[in-house]
């Protein structure tokens, strides 16, 4: 039997986390459940441990630590709960395949997301933990330019958000829909989907999620050559919400980007450079592989400005933090 004490403190620990959940701040939210998991830990109850380690890794997602959510998803394989359960096997492969594809690790982040289906494909049921399953590997796919491989499965992903009640779940689908649809080529139809996943997301039930679709939104329009008045509206949404809930470093740098991308195609070349020299320069781990994307836009910006020298440093730093990546230290 438990001591008491134990069973208190676990108790303390959830209501913590409870309370960092309605506060909606996902770096409590991490905080708390590693707290959880190591009072569960403590109580030998490895399957509630499992639980709690699983929503730090959806946190450090959320937060964009993608590093660190790459590690926690490898902890969750490595477990041998894992290894008896292939749901928990599944949400512990998507973790790892959102963090990859994040990192630009394209590759693995789609082998990932595909061996996780092929583990809910020995399962009934599981509708929002397959469509989780669809949109990480639809969006893996289209990262990767295989447009049309993702294009294949819209069907299958249309078919489960039909059956599902969940307006969150739903909503993050649609937004995958219409990012599927943007990068194939159909802007009506990836605006439609779009402005449905949005009504189906309001920003009173999930202000660090309606921050972050916004900042999506305008990433897949303006990557579809998209830059129109609601592109801006979504950039500046974006940065309303995260100046309200406070956003992590590297949820910023992200979304200094995306206003630098805007710039970029609207033809103000200094400007864009001028908000990514600052992003990159106040963040504590620019060298971060998690910020190749970035680098690689800032090397193409000060090329179109003429600063080729400048743009070189940035491309050799590219190539550096992928071999650090490759090699499992960064």
């Amino acid at each position: 039997m438990h001591s008491r004490s134990l069973e208190a403190e676990a108790f303390r620990c959830e209501a913590l986390l409870r309370k960092a959940r309605l506060a909606e701040d996902q770096h409590l939210i991490s905080d708390a459940a590693e707290a959880c998991a190591r009072a569960y830990a403590a109580m030998g109850e490895s399957s509630k441990e499992w639980d709690f380690i699983h929503i730090i890794g959806q946190s450090e997602i959320l937060t964009g630590s993608y590093s660190a959510a790459l590690r926690t998803s490898e902890l969750l394989l490595g477990s041998p709960i894992s290894a008896l359960n292939p749901e928990l096997t599944a949400k512990a492969l998507l973790i790892r395949a959102s963090a990859l594809r994040n990192k630009s690790q394209h590759v693995p982040a789609i082998a990932a997301a595909r061996e996780a289906l092929t583990a809910l494909n020995t399962l009934d049921g599981h509708l929002g933990l397959r469509a989780e399953a669809y949109q990480g590997l639809i969006a893996s796919l289209v990262e990767a330019g295989m447009i049309d491989d993702a294009w294949s499965l819209r069907e299958d992903l249309k078919a489960i958000l039909d059956r599902i009640s969940n307006s969150k779940v739903a909503s993050s689908g649609y937004w995958t829909l219409g990012n599927l649809a943007l990068a194939h080529g159909q802007h009506v139809e990836g605006l439609d989907y779009h402005d449905r996943a949005g009504e189906l997301l309001a920003p009173t039930n999930d202000m660090h999620a309606w921050a972050r679709f916004n900042k999506a939104i305008a990433d897949v329009q303006l990557q579809a050559g998209i830059a129109n008045d609601q592109t801006l509206h979504c950039i500046d949404r974006a940065q309303l919400a995260y100046g309200i809930i406070g956003g992590s470093e590297s949820e910023l740098v992200g979304l200094a980007t995306t206003r630098a991308r805007w710039n970029m195609v609207v033809g103000e070349l200094q400007k864009a450079s001028d908000i990514l020299q600052e992003a990159l320069g106040s963040a504590s781990y620019s060298d971060d592989s998690e910020h190749v994307s970035v680098h690689l836009l800032w090397a193409q910006i000060l090329t179109e400005l003429g600063r080729d020298d400048e743009a070189q440093r940035e491309r050799d730093k590219v190539i550096r933090l992928q071999t650090l990546a490759e090699q499992g230290r960064n």
